[in-house]
């Protein structure tokens, strides 16, 4: 033999039968109602109808899916579930030491990511409800938050588009350590933002218009970056 053995006989729709060294599988109704046995891959799987209805055993494989009702399969190192799709869906990859999950409801409604080197134990979450909320947490622990969230379900990856165009939708944003320190928080178009660190805190109103900075010593006013109202705490009666 110059190569591997395959043979492929059809009368679609009626019927069509693959046979090879590797694997094994017969149609009819095509491409409706389907036994193949895959030895390569080390599964067999029943389609009645496929895709809707979908039986699979062995080592490569393992799948039960009755859509629309309940889903649940793996292949290698992923699997996928579903119960009444779409109103939940979730997708993992476990390629140690990378560990991923995605749930969602509805598709975009709700949808929760996780990215976990098991290794190390560090992890990243993304979470985002449309259209209210945002939230991340990165591997360094740093907190992310913003409502709304007109596009970042549907765009969860593309951080240059939440940050260029996030502005024109975002109500209120703030960003922190996950110890709540180092805090900074801001409002639709920057009109009012401030930061938190420590015993010091400060915001700014109408870009400038007004603005207030507290330290662990003062507390200082400003109108259009003029002092109009001080207080030195270290001179405060206790």
């Amino acid at each position: 033999e110059s190569g591997p053995f395959e043979r492929d006989v059809a009368v679609l729709p009626l019927f069509r039968a693959l046979r090879s060294e590797d694997r094994d599988s017969t149609t009819i109704g095509w491409p409706f109602f389907t036994y193949t046995e895959d030895r390569r891959e080390e599964y067999r799987e029943l389609g009645a109808p496929w895709p809707l209805i979908v039986f699979a055993r062995g080592e490569g494989k393992t799948m039960n899916r009755v859509w629309p009702f309940y889903s649940n399969g793996t292949k290698g190192s992923a699997r996928s579930s579903f119960v009444m799709w779409p109103f939940f869906i979730r997708r993992e990859t476990d390629s140690n030491p990378l560990y991923r999950r995605r749930d969602r409801i509805l598709y975009f409604l709700y949808s929760d990511t996780v990215v976990r080197n098991t290794g190390t134990g560090d992890e990243t979450r993304r979470r985002a409800m449309w259209p209210l909320f945002r939230s991340y947490r990165d591997q360094q622990g740093v907190r992310e938050f913003s409502t709304l969230a007109l596009l970042e379900p549907f765009f969860q990856v593309d951080e240059e588009l939440r940050r260029t165009w996030g502005p024109l939708w975002t109500l209120y944003r703030s960003r922190s350590k996950e110890d709540g320190s180092n805090r900074r928080w801001s409002t639709f178009l920057n009109i009012m933002h401030g930061r938190k660190n420590g015993d010091e805190s400060s915001w700014k109103f109408g870009y400038g218009l007004m603005s207030r900075r507290t330290t662990e010593d003062q507390d200082v006013w400003k109108f259009l970056s003029i002092p109009v109202w001080k207080k030195d705490k270290s001179d405060s009666t206790h």
